[in-house]
């Protein structure tokens, strides 16, 4: 299934989660060195958890944005605090 014809309500925490360590883990070495990267994440009713469980483990997340579409994309600043 294509994320274009996907619901929000499809987009579960392990899909949430592998979408956030592929971005964290390209850019590994800049996070390394204290840098914010900004990581995009369809929208989803699991996200809030998806996020606190990032937060649990050290990361520093802040809102940075949200993109209207089909589906729609909240992006958030991440750094290793």
């Amino acid at each position: 299934m294509h994320p274009e014809s996907s619901s929000a309500e499809e987009f579960g925490p392990e899909f949430l989660i592998t979408m956030i360590n592929e971005q964290l883990e390209s850019w590994a070495e800049v996070i390394a060195s204290g840098a914010r990267i900004k990581v995009a994440v369809f929208e989803s009713p699991y996200l809030e958890s998806v996020l606190n469980a990032f937060r649990t483990e050290g990361w520093d997340i802040t809102f940075s944005s949200r993109l209207k579409g089909s589906p729609a994309r909240v992006f958030y600043h991440f750094c290793l605090s």
